[in-house]
């Protein structure tokens, strides 16, 4: 009757599983989807930094002359991938006319129209809100000769990028 019990009892350890030997198969996806983009480059700021400057210099009051500067960009670069085209639209500035078709520098309530330009030459006009490629921008003032007081007039522009 021992020997009985002892051969159930180690026929009974031989059919327990052994579960330190199962083995189950299963799927982890793995995926990545890679877009068009834009990113600035160089390790600058991201957001709200400065473009540049588009300075049309000192003069006097009585000048009527025409004032012309190039947009220096500051060092700021973007790099684009995946076919993507950076563009840029410009707004009328803080002193538009009262249409907002016109960009005005400032001097409390005096004003002094100007425009910005696609090219060199200056005949490629950019009009507020159009968009246009990203590219250095070129501006000329004709100064009004003593229709305004002395002082200096100032605008911003707030460039909206986009791909």
């Amino acid at each position: 009757m021992k020997i009985i019990r002892r051969v159930a009892f180690l026929l009974g350890i031989a059919v327990l599983p052994a579960s330190g030997h199962a083995q189950t198969t299963h799927n982890l996806t793995v995926s990545a989807e890679i877009v068009r983009g834009c990113r600035v480059a160089g390790g600058g700021p991201r957001n709200n930094f400065e473009l540049g400057t588009l300075n049309f210099g000192v003069h006097p009051a009585v000048s009527r002359e025409l004032a012309t500067d190039a947009f220096v960009d500051g060092g700021i670069r973007f790099v684009c991938t995946g076919g993507a085209r950076l563009t840029m639209r410009i707004d009328g500035g803080a002193n538009p006319d009262a249409r907002n078709t016109q960009r005005n520098l400032a001097n409390g309530s005096a004003r002094i129209a100007y425009q910005i330009f696609a090219d060199a030459a200056r005949t490629q006009a950019i009009g507020i809100g159009q968009p246009v490629e990203f590219r250095q921008v070129f501006g000329a003032v004709t100064l009004p000769g003593g229709a305004v007081p002395a002082g200096t007039y100032t605008d911003t522009l707030q460039i909206t990028l986009s791909y």
